[in-house]
């Protein structure tokens, strides 16, 4: 026979369980409401373990939108931009080649 309080097999010929000491002749009603008691508390258990998750999957989401929302507003800026200055003049005023040159923010002419 198996207790039903920690699961181990227990002689017939025993009252009490050898492992745990739970009394091994129990009713039927007594089987009962112990089964409802285990089920309410492990259903007790998975919902605070699914809450704990949803907290944490809903601060991980906040934390990532409110990066994402920084980031988009005010992106940062380089401290050397690209400033693009003739390498040699072509036959045709308006056309010329460029090679980029590269100035710090506060040098820009």
């Amino acid at each position: 026979m198996k207790c039903i309080k920690c699961h181990q097999d227990t002689p017939d010929t025993e009252s009490y369980c050898i492992h745990c000491g739970f009394k091994m002749d129990v009713t039927y009603e007594e089987i009962t409401k112990k089964m409802a008691t285990d089920n309410k508390k492990q259903k007790e258990e998975e919902t605070e373990a699914f809450a704990r998750w949803c907290l944490v999957i809903g601060i991980v989401v906040f934390v990532s939108g409110m990066i994402f929302r920084s980031l988009w507003t005010n992106p940062p800026y380089p401290d050397v931009i690209p400033n693009y200055v003739p390498l040699e003049e072509l036959p045709h005023k308006s056309v010329y080649l460029i090679q980029p040159e590269y100035v710090k923010q506060g040098d820009v002419k």
